[in-house]
């Protein structure tokens, strides 16, 4: 089943437990920079695969939805895309589109904001993300939001500056939403029953399914209990608050739609569009579920031609040795031995027979030293330099 798929499968899902019911349904967001865990996180909690894809280009670009059973208590857990500097409207539309797609069958019970601890500093765009987090929840919805961090896939060496780096992390969560006591949680520590972390990093690679089980527990310990506040987010969109003029929406500085956009609603383009009327009106399941679902998970809009035209340039520059081509000399080949891109990690290590999953370029980082923020354009470089030195 494909990640569509399943989304499909779970909204339907929802609504007919609430039509059956009259009980909203516990969904969990997750939510983070680009590269910071979230898919892996997915699969962490829900025991299924695919999520957290193998290729260099696998990022999440729409809302993706899975369910995850903790304790025999079902969870609806939503991936979103990643935030990126100067591209934050496109991502926060996509969140509003999955919310407004669960929001009349579920109550967001909790958000979980990911961090990648190798990520050397703490950027303008990182405080900004936390004030986005606040302007999302509402202060009184903060303690249902849980501060993780990733990637604790750290060497001897690396481990007491992950730890440093953690200590600084908490401090400025708590100084940007001028909140102490956050509920914080390391996807990769060792924890006891109680919840509290033993200070020791489990290795990923060998006892994955430890780590999975601890980021279950977490859920449990944070999530068993309803939220007896809406966020702050959910309030403004029951209140038919345009997207632009909510909290989170002003924060961003997201414009005011032209009338010509919104020529009845201006919430209209985030909105589902089905035959349900309300939480206690009547239709049927499946119609509703997959008009919510096509309305929620629709990309932006189509590919225009000059990104097409870039994108046919970027191959053709990848994959061209224009140096030979004017009877010049190359240092490296412009293709390698069976196909493939000579400047692309991921292809150089499958053309010398070694695992380029994610899992395999993460240990062959921590196998040599590579430092950086996983899966980010400098780590990618630093790998290559890495490989191409000891080709």
């Amino acid at each position: 089943m494909s990640e569509a798929e399943r989304t499909k499968e779970c909204l339907s899902e929802l609504e007919a437990h609430f039509r059956e019911t009259k009980t909203p349904s516990d969904a969990l967001v997750i939510l983070g920079r680009t590269g910071s865990g979230k898919s892996s996180l997915l699969e962490d909690l829900s025991g299924l695969s695919g999520y957290s894809q193998q290729s260099v280009d696998s990022v999440t670009t729409t809302i993706q939805l899975c369910k995850a059973i903790v304790n025999d208590k079902p969870y609806f857990v939503m991936d979103t895309p990643g935030f990126d500097p100067n591209a934050e409207e496109k991502t926060f539309r996509e969140i509003i589109r999955g919310v407004n797609s669960i929001r009349r069958f579920a109550r967001i019970t909790g958000l979980l904001y990911l961090t990648c601890i190798p990520q050397e500093r703490f950027d303008d765009f990182d405080r900004k993300l936390i004030q986005f987090i606040r302007a999302l929840s509402g202060p009184q919805y903060i303690p249902r939001v849980t501060f993780i961090t990733t990637f604790w896939t750290a060497t001897p060496g690396q481990a007491a500056t992950y730890s440093q780096r953690l200590a600084s992390l908490q401090c400025r969560w708590e100084d940007g939403l001028g909140v102490r006591g956050l509920k914080t949680y390391q996807h990769g520590w060792e924890y006891n029953g109680a919840g509290g972390d033993r200070g020791v990093i489990i290795d990923w690679f060998v006892n994955r399914e430890q780590i999975a089980q601890h980021a279950r527990e977490m859920v449990a310990r944070n999530y068993s209990s309803p939220s007896i506040v809406a966020s702050r987010i959910e309030e403004q969109l029951d209140a038919n608050v345009p997207i632009h003029q909510t909290d989170a929406g002003r924060l961003l500085g997201l414009p005011a739609p032209r009338p010509s956009q919104f020529p009845t609603d201006a919430n209209e383009d985030a909105r589902p569009r089905d035959n349900a009327s309300s939480h206690t009106g009547a239709s049927s399941p499946h119609t509703s579920s997959n008009a919510t679902w096509e309305q929620a998970a629709a990309p932006p809009p189509g590919t225009s031609p000059s990104q097409v035209i870039l994108e046919g340039l970027s191959w053709v520059f990848r994959n061209i040795n224009f140096g030979s081509a004017a009877g010049g000399a190359s240092s490296r080949p412009s293709v390698l031995r069976g196909g493939g891109d000579p400047f692309s990690p991921v292809d150089v290590m499958k053309s010398r027979g070694l695992d380029s999953s994610r899992e395999g370029r993460l240990k062959y980082a921590q196998q040599h030293g590579i430092g950086g923020v996983p899966f980010s354009a400098s780590w990618g470089e630093a790998m290559l330099r890495h490989l191409q030195r000891n080709g």
